[in-house]
């Protein structure tokens, strides 16, 4: 991702990881892997990498805190009275608000009925009030 600190420490798109901290990645692992990866803000992971092609080389990465990397997009589908909600992969620092907002803009902008809205709404801010705010991940 840009900016993230996995790319200012060099990792690119495509590399391969081979160890977490010096513990070798196994197959099985798949991409549970990033459970490995994934720390405390300001703790240090070592991984050994190989981009395509390269030789494999150790990069050290400074974990910080991911939020905010996408935004959470309303949109409806024209002539359909159908609308949607486009989550990032990453959600922000303050999905619940976000999705809310999303939902008002539908019920103030557009031909979907509030009926329709609210249980969407009250849905969607359940079941992110359960999950919590995005953890820190080493990009």
């Amino acid at each position: 991702m840009p900016g993230s600190p996995a790319e200012k420490s060099g990792l690119r798109a495509h590399d391969s990881i081979y160890a977490v901290d010096g513990e070798e990645v196994r197959l099985e692992e798949g991409g549970d892997v990033v459970l490995r990866i994934r720390g405390d803000a300001g703790t240090t992971v070592l991984l050994t990498v190989q981009s395509p092609g390269g030789e494999k080389r150790e990069i050290e990465i400074t974990r910080t805190p991911l939020t905010g990397l996408g935004k959470i997009k309303a949109s409806e589908l024209p002539d359909a009275d159908i609308g949607y909600i486009l989550m990032p992969t990453t959600l922000p620092a303050s999905p619940v608000e976000d999705i809310t907002a999303a939902l008002e803009t539908f019920s103030q902008n557009s031909g979907l009925k509030g009926r329709d809205i609210g249980f969407a709404h009250f849905q969607q801010r359940d079941e992110l009030a359960h999950r919590g705010n995005a953890r820190p991940l080493s990009g």
